[in-house]
């Protein structure tokens, strides 16, 4: 299961994002999730299905600003919860897992997006590409994903950031007092760790390379051999047939959980 619906997740599912429940880098435009007894995994590219186009892949404009994403913040996550989300994403940027030590003290914390940019493709461009272009209907993805008991997702567009700034609360009323030192000699030389003017609760870990915290999709169909694309609203994804919500490309809670082949 994922992290309870909260303020930054309602935020950008107001904005028409799906939040990716553990930031992590490799989650591209263009490229194709595919969901199917259980597993939720990233399958490749688009043009891995296309057996020939009288066109180029579509243009995927890199790093535009998202203004609008710039200082959301989540809403208070329990420390255990909130420090495993911490750990993936210093490990993410390369750092060392053992901040946790460091958030003894704490009882909760929140995230902020800072500095985000994002990467896109325009859905109208892929229609264009996919209009005279020939599908691999003998490629297994197809066979599993879309002809069998599965579904088939192209990614459209992307958020990413390579910093967040985390604000801890204190079990007790008062301030942790973190170590700005100490935390970087945890995480390593990979991630910056600075501190806050104004709170020594906050500490913002910025990495080299930006991690995929969102994203949108289109729901991909093969129709007599004829790719189709559907709009799929925040949210709203791929619910699993009975029981819990384990196997879908988002959680009720608009979540991405994603496994690499």
């Amino acid at each position: 299961m994922g992290i309870c619906v909260d303020s930054g997740i309602k935020a950008l599912r107001q904005l028409g994002y799906n939040v990716v429940r553990l930031p992590r880098e490799g989650i591209k435009p263009l490229q194709l999730i595919g969901v199917q007894n259980g597993e939720t995994i990233q399958l490749g590219g688009l043009d891995k299905l296309i057996v020939s186009s009288t066109l180029e892949l579509p243009n995927i404009v890199l790093n535009e600003q998202a203004s609008k994403i710039n200082g959301q913040k989540s809403s208070d996550l329990s420390i255990a919860v909130g420090l495993n989300i911490l750990g993936a994403i210093i490990g993410s940027m390369g750092g060392e897992l053992g901040v946790k030590s460091q958030y003894k003290s704490a009882k909760s914390v929140t995230f902020e997006y800072v500095d985000v940019t994002g990467d896109a493709v325009a859905p109208l461009d892929v229609g264009q590409y996919l209009r005279n272009a020939t599908v691999d209907v003998d490629n297994k993805i197809v066979e599993q994903y879309v002809l069998g008991n599965g579904r088939l997702y192209l990614i459209t567009r992307t958020l990413k950031s390579k910093t967040f700034r985390v604000d801890a609360k204190a079990s007790f009323s008062g301030s942790l007092e973190l170590k700005v030192p100490q935390i970087q000699e945890v995480v390593g030389a990979e991630v910056e760790v600075k501190g806050d003017d104004k709170s020594e609760n906050v500490v913002t870990y910025h990495g080299k390379v930006p991690l995929v915290f969102g994203f949108q999709c289109l729901d991909v169909g093969v129709y007599d051999g004829v790719i189709s694309l559907e709009t799929t609203p925040a949210g709203t994804v791929a619910m699993a047939p009975s029981g819990e919500p384990k196997n879908v490309v988002l959680e009720p809670d608009g979540l991405l959980s994603m496994k690499s082949p």
